[in-house]
């Protein structure tokens, strides 16, 4: 079991800019996404990328060792179980969790498609915790933090108000043309 402390916002290309979370319809998405307000959908990309586009959020990805890390477990109790972060955080967010145990068992399918997304992502410890956009294309990293539900919640805020932000900015520069869009686009991503 790994601690993830830093928290790094990470490089964005611009196609990944322009493209953030399209908002798909309720009915193309399916019925069966609904997910109840501070619940996590486990094990299913799937389902929370297409809730994620259904509901114009973004997706909070937890890659965890739920019954045998310890940094993991502490960070559920800490945060995730808190009526702060569950009241908070699905404004922003779909919650999905990715797990990795060693005594609980899941299927052959769910244990390759979750190393599928733990290469494709790059994690290495756990808990690590990935900000991404509906399409599961990441924008920020974390791991468990210290001090608790309010100031994690915060954290993630700032990233999506900085995500938000660079999504306008990328908006506006590709409006331009020549060098003004090359200096927009520098902007948007320094």
């Amino acid at each position: 079991c790994g601690i993830t402390p830093a928290i790094a916002v990470l490089g964005l290309g611009v196609a990944t800019l322009t493209s953030a979370a399209p908002a798909a319809t309720a009915a193309s998405a399916g019925a069966a996404v609904a997910q109840p307000a501070g619940t996590w959908i486990e094990d299913d990309m799937d389902r929370a990328m297409q809730l994620a586009a259904s509901s114009n959020r973004y997706l909070l990805i937890d890659f965890t060792g739920s019954d045998w890390c310890g940094w993991c477990i502490r960070l559920d109790k800490e945060v995730f179980d808190q009526a702060h972060f569950r009241q908070n955080a699905p404004r922003d967010f779909v919650l999905v969790k990715l797990d990795f145990p060693h005594n609980s068992s899941q299927t052959e399918q769910v244990k390759q498609k979750n190393r599928q997304w733990q290469q494709r992502l790059g994690v290495r410890g756990f808990p690590t915790i990935f900000l991404a956009d509906a399409q599961g294309r990441p924008f920020a990293r974390t791991g468990y933090q210290p001090g608790g539900a309010v100031p994690y919640v915060d954290r993630l805020r700032e990233f999506v108000q900085l995500r938000r932000r660079q999504e306008t900015l990328v908006a506006e520069a590709m409006k331009l043309e020549g060098l003004d869009r090359a200096r927009g686009l520098g902007e948007a991503l320094a």
